[in-house]
């Protein structure tokens, strides 16, 4: 899924969509830093059958399993936690296919918490 507005992706990726509506107004004025991204997601493996990402997404009841397709690409931001300049590239003495597997590892991680729901009423508790 390589176009002008989405870069080359990679396993571990960050992805952020643009807010809407009362949510949108939250995250602007009463939280800081202020910003339009209310949703995020981890970028997962990539399916060449279908030229699409699996995502990890932060929903209400944990995590959630979809694809990068149900988004519209313009309202997408992607952020890389650099692990060296390119994936092409050694980082130290790691070679580029250890790189991969430790940003596969990472977004594989996410499931280990799956099902585990946010904890709305917290401040309640506390």
């Amino acid at each position: 899924m390589e176009n002008r507005i989405y870069p080359i992706l990679y396993p571990a990726d960050i992805g952020a969509t643009r807010g809407s509506g009362l949510l949108l107004w939250f995250s602007q004025h009463l939280i800081e830093p202020k910003t339009d991204r209310i949703h995020f997601f981890v970028i997962g493996d990539y399916l060449p059958w279908d030229n699409d990402y699996v995502i990890l997404e932060s929903i209400g009841k944990g995590i959630a399993v979809g694809r990068l397709s149900y988004y519209r690409p313009e309202g997408v931001e992607i952020y890389r936690v650099v692990l060296s300049e390119t994936p092409e590239q050694r980082l130290g003495n790691r070679k580029v296919e250890e790189i991969h597997e430790l940003r596969k590892r990472a977004a594989a991680e996410l499931t280990r918490v799956g099902r585990a729901r946010y904890d709305y009423l917290l401040f309640a508790k506390l």
